[in-house]
């Protein structure tokens, strides 16, 4: 009998097994089911949407950033003094590695915003609006402000003047469309300064910080504001794929490395984030060990309970000629059969349940929107539905009856054909 025909064989031995014995069956079938579709939804919800939320946190900040040296330590006092000047040269620098990298300057700095005797403490954005000379096409970050403006219009170019405040402001500044606000702070000569813009837009973006401690305004008026004229505080960078911010980091460091500048990524941006995460992912392992040893430990003893009931027929088949290594083919291949199919069904299952939510999305409640208001500007959250999350949960839920039968295994293996004929 060659290889093929008598792992043929086996199988048919194995299917017959199991459909023979339906009750054992059944009970194996049901805890594989319970575990694939318990990991499924474990790893579509929480890779899903760590994802998500990465990407998505991303697309509303930069993947990667540019500061003079030393600034971005102090940045909660914005040191004014550490700017990055010529910045045109750095942007050409950066270009020169790929056309694709899409660049913003930008002046940051904290101020006080006033309408007759209103007043609000926030951080002012000075920026370029659009990435490209014919003003089409715009930095992804500022897509939130234009996507959600409710009154007014988005800057219409870089050359523009005006600013744009959230509904928040606007309502407890007890201002309107048209109004012209007064921005005050200290300047980078350590003097008093101020300027009057107009407000062109105002928008509500759905996040929390950026609602209440945002506000946008163009480039040369913040320069005029701060006194750093023809420099800038950063330099953002965003990439048609935010992991290649990795990637073209010892390039970058080496272009500015006689200027002065540091580059960050948003790895380094987002050092305690990205460190949760890292323990998200290993609390889903920790997870998917949990429900392999809770369903190893059940179906051994449902295995252990088949083969003692099956000693007649193993003892036969030990007598006739069948090695240890043949009885133990066949019960790993009844197993893993029962195991495919309890896999199949839980992870059928499991998908299901992800892309249901996938499309109509969990509701969350007030007091979590507004922990993740920094991440989430919706009432809901959505998972992604990717094929290649359940590969994982499908294959470890798969081979769990295998790793279940090792001791039923061990224990048959050492007993001898007398031994086993003597329980008939």
């Amino acid at each position: 009998m060659n290889l093929i025909s008598k792992l043929l064989f086996f199988f048919n031995l194995g299917l017959k097994n199991g459909l023979r014995y339906k009750r054992r069956s059944l009970h194996v079938i049901i805890i594989v089911t319970i575990s694939a579709f318990v990991l499924v939804v474990v790893a579509g919800f929480s890779v899903s949407l760590m994802e998500k939320f990465m990407k998505e946190m991303l697309n509303n900040t930069s993947h990667g950033k540019i500061y003079y040296k030393g600034y971005y330590e102090k940045k909660e006092i914005a040191p004014l003094e550490l700017v990055i000047k010529d910045y045109g040269s750095v942007i050409d620098e950066i270009l020169s590695i790929s056309n694709e990298i899409k660049i913003s300057p930008v002046v940051n700095t904290g101020a006080v915003i006033s309408f007759k005797d209103n007043s609000l403490t926030m951080m002012c954005y000075g920026i370029l609006p659009y990435c490209n000379k014919d003003n089409k096409k715009i930095f992804p970050t500022y897509k939130i402000y234009k996507d959600r403006i409710v009154e007014g219009e988005f800057y219409n170019n870089n050359t523009q003047k005006g600013i744009l405040i959230s509904s928040y402001v606007a309502t407890n500044l007890n201002c309107k469309l048209r109004d012209k606000i007064i921005l005050f702070t200290v300047d980078s000569y350590g003097s008093f300064n101020a300027i009057e813009l107009e407000v062109i837009g105002i928008y509500i973006s759905g996040y929390k910080d950026k609602d209440e401690n945002i506000c946008i305004a163009d480039i040369e008026s913040i320069q005029e504001l701060v006194g750093t004229e023809d420099a800038v505080t950063e330099v953002s960078l965003f990439f048609d794929n935010y992991k290649d911010a990795e990637k073209f980091k010892p390039i970058i460091e080496k272009k500015l490395k006689d200027k002065n500048l540091e580059y960050f990524s948003w790895k380094d941006l987002l050092g305690s984030f990205i460190y949760a995460m890292d323990i998200g992912v290993k609390f889903q392992y920790v997870i998917y060990l949990i429900f392999i040893i809770v369903a190893s430990f059940g179906i051994m003893n449902t295995v252990l309970i088949t083969i003692f009931d099956r000693l007649r027929d193993i003892g036969t088949l030990r007598a006739i000629g069948y090695t240890k290594n043949d009885i133990s083919l066949i019960v790993i291949t009844e197993v893993l059969i029962l195991g495919f199919v309890g896999a199949v069904i839980g992870t059928i299952l499991g998908s299901g349940l992800v892309y249901y939510f996938s499309i109509y999305g969990i509701s969350i409640s007030d007091s979590a929107k507004d922990i993740a208001s920094a991440w989430i500007s919706t009432n809901k959250i959505y998972p992604v539905f990717n094929i290649k999350q359940f590969i994982i949960p499908f294959i470890i839920s798969a081979i769990v009856p295998v790793i279940a039968t090792f001791y039923p295994l061990l224990v048959l293996r050492k007993m001898q054909v007398k031994e086993i004929l003597g329980y008939l």
